[in-house]
């Protein structure tokens, strides 16, 4: 668990008996009328339910057993159909199956309702959850398995929604059910009824009892299959790694040692489901015997008649039918529970950058640059400084190359520049406007990247390049495709631009993965731009055409480069060279030369100590660390 999602712990309100968190149910006011719709169904169910062994009690008390009818259903029956016993016994028979086709009507349109419901409530739910995440700092992504915020997103938001409407309904159902029964019963002899209904307390205890003990287990298990996914996705997204160390059997092992953790947790919840089921039987046999004892003594004595016998062991299974499903419903609300409280931790995550409330529109900038004093510290490591007092002003249009040894803090300079992360002291300033007080997508249109393993999206080449800007005109496109030197290649394509490239790219080579993310960033056109040293991976065919392409990319903008190739380096307007945080040199490849200092050391010891021999020939790596 991330500390952003610790941070600041949110309390709410539970519903009663379901131990979910009430702030779900919102989601199901827009489907208001539907529910009304879906609760009078319920009530149908249980009505039809509760007149289902009528038809048959009317058979063997008045047709077999020459009882005459009584009460105002009794008087109807004989007023309408007279004595015939095969008349009315037809009538009768008619009757039951008319109660059993209503049955399955209602039922069916009670399901599919409850299927409409729960398929949109359970979208809104996952929108929501997915907005969530994409409006979390990098810090909570730096801490948490993709894998188990995966998991939450869909399988979690899923399993609550399907709880609320699904497994809710049903208990809805069976109460209403069981409500029903009991009232029938109370009202043909409340004595006999006493004795079937003495043992729901007890059930009830145990039902409470029981789902405390389901929702620990579930939430563990839900973890465990989180780490499971994380594995999973991990292993997939390095497979040729994997591969080429021959790691397979230490993945499988790693995989099997969280199966075996799941399935420890998940027969410790099925113990716990397992055992409610042989309460519910002995206790329906319990019951069925005393009625049985009673009804017989009853009906010996002329106090009762078979088929009102008939309607109580009717019902009695009908009433004990609704219980044992308790205990599936409990499991499935626990379950759900747990899935719900992983869900929490995500909406309740604190969203640490956002607009302040008088943040000002930021319009298209000159790119003119200035750092202050600034110094960062990672929120999960407040002590530990990554940049100390870094002063450094870049003009519009400067190249400004970032040098420096694993753990300088280039990435991060360049990750505090798009307040991908808010400065601990100091100021950013951009055309004079600090960064906090202006608009975050304002300030984020500013900026192009091109980073050094270019990610592209399992979409058309098309839309790829135009996902800075999705509504760009084709001639546009096409136009940054070309000055990114990507048009022919793309033109070779079986489908030129509406080829849908493989997860990540990984369909296109490296070269051709980069000169798409160069004209996605000409498209967008924007005045700042960074590149992570795009270069880097690249043979030397491929870089002499993504060279040209940055060339023309980097013309009129302010270009930041986390610089680990010499021959990005030597044309910089600005060499920064960082050392634990800190500006320790500042110039041109020239000038820095002379210093015979920090910069003359790296080239030194990448070259063999000739650097302009090294820069002019084939460009090697400075770093390849932050």
């Amino acid at each position: 668990m991330s500390a952003t999602e610790n941070k600041k712990p949110h309390k709410h309100r539970q519903i009663p008996l379901i131990g979910i968190d009430a702030r779900y149910l919102r989601y199901l006011k827009p489907y208001g009328g539907l529910l009304s719709l879906s609760f009078l169904l319920i009530l149908l169910v249980a009505a039809l339910d509760t007149l289902a062994p009528w038809p048959l009690k009317f058979i063997v008390d008045n047709v077999v057993g020459g009882k005459p009818f009584t009460g105002t259903a009794g008087a109807w029956i004989q007023e309408r159909f007279g004595q015939d016993q095969r008349i009315l016994t037809a009538v009768l028979g008619i009757a039951l199956l008319g109660v059993t086709v209503l049955q399955g009507l209602a039922g069916f349109a009670y399901e599919y309702l409850n299927g409409i419901i729960q398929e949109k409530t359970t979208f809104l739910l996952r929108s929501d959850v997915f907005r969530r995440v994409q409006q979390l700092p990098l810090q909570f992504f730096d801490e948490s398995r993709i894998g188990d915020v995966l998991k939450r997103v869909t399988d979690d938001a899923g399993r609550v929604m399907v709880a609320l409407v699904g497994s809710m309904g049903e208990f809805v159902v069976n109460a209403v059910k069981f409500v029903g029964f009991a009232g029938v019963m109370l009202f043909i002899n409340w004595r006999f009824s006493i004795i079937v209904l003495a043992y729901v307390p007890l059930l009830l205890f145990l039902y409470v009892t029981f789902r405390q003990n389901i929702r620990e287990t579930a939430r563990t298990a839900r973890k465990q299959e989180g780490q499971m996914m994380s594995l999973t996705l991990e292993t997939l997204g390095a497979i040729r790694e994997v591969k080429a160390f021959g790691r397979e059997a230490y993945q499988q092992a790693q995989f099997e040692t969280f199966g075996q953790e799941r399935i420890r947790s998940g027969l410790k919840s099925i113990r716990w489901e397992a055992s409610f089921s042989p309460v519910i039987d002995f206790v329906q046999a319990a019951s069925t015997a005393a009625v049985i004892w009673y009804g017989v003594a009853q009906i010996l004595v002329g106090q009762f008649s078979v088929g009102e016998l008939l309607i109580f062991m009717s019902y009695l299974k009908d009433i004990y039918r609704p219980l044992r499903r308790f205990s599936k419903i409990a499991t499935e609300l626990q379950k759900a529970g747990a899935g719900a409280d992983r869900l929490a931790k995500i909406l309740d995550a604190e969203i640490a950058l956002q607009d302040l409330p008088n943040a000002k529109p930021l319009g298209r900038v000159r790119g003119h640059v200035q750092l202050e004093n600034v110094s960062f510290a990672y929120p999960n490591a407040p002590d530990h400084l990554v940049l100390r007092d870094v002063s450094l002003e870049v003009k519009p249009g400067q190249v400004v190359a970032l040098v420096g040894g694993t753990g300088a803090g280039k990435t991060t300079l360049a990750s505090l520049l798009m307040r991908f992360y808010d400065v601990t002291n100091g100021r950013i300033l951009i055309d004079g406007q600090d960064i906090r007080q202006v608009k975050l997508s304002d300030l984020r249109r500013q900026f192009a990247i091109v980073p050094q393993e270019s990610v592209l999206f399992v979409t058309t080449i098309r839309e790829n390049i135009a996902f800075g800007k999705p509504n760009a005109p084709e001639a546009e496109i096409v136009a940054a495709a070309r000055a990114a030197n990507a048009h022919e290649f793309i033109r070779r394509l079986p489908n030129g631009y509406d080829t849908v490239v493989g997860e990540r790219g990984g369909t296109l080579s490296g070269g051709q993965r980069q000169r798409v993310a160069i004209a996605r960033a000409l498209l967008r056109d924007s005045p700042i731009l960074i590149l992570d040293e795009p270069t880097a991976a690249l043979d030397a065919e491929s870089e002499e055409l993504v060279m040209g392409a940055l060339e023309r990319l980097m013309q009129g903008r302010t270009t930041f480069i986390i610089a680990h190739r010499l021959s990005t380096i030597r044309k910089a307007d600005l060499i920064v060279v960082l050392d634990k945080g800190r500006i320790v040199e500042m110039g041109n490849h020239e000038s820095l030369l002379r210093q015979d200092g920090h910069y003359a050391h790296l080239v030194q010891l990448q070259t063999g100590g000739n650097g302009d021999t090294a820069v002019s020939s084939r460009p090697v790596l400075v770093d390849s660390g932050d």
